[in-house]
């Protein structure tokens, strides 16, 4: 399965948080940038996007642990829209 969310990453802590949730999941992240991708668990390429912004992330994976990755992005005040 595919799901699409945007998450605003606004200060450090909620950088923090996008990277510690993306390095447990099995689940393949993608951060559109214009019109190519980057590793959503990528440090460097995430930090190379401008984040003033909320993200396009694409999570692709089991359905259950989409669903777990997308609820704990809302847990930690990640989520911009669904």
């Amino acid at each position: 399965m595919k799901k699409q969310v945007k998450v605003h990453l606004k200060d450090e802590k909620h950088i923090k948080d996008f990277f510690n949730l993306n390095s447990k999941t099995e689940c393949d992240i993608d951060v559109e940038k214009d019109h190519s991708f980057i590793d959503g668990k990528s440090l460097l390429g995430v930090m190379s996007m401008n984040l003033s912004k909320p993200l396009k992330i694409f999570i692709h994976g089991e359905d259950n642990e989409i669903e777990q990755l997308v609820d704990e992005y809302a847990s930690n005040d990640l989520i911009a829209e669904i």
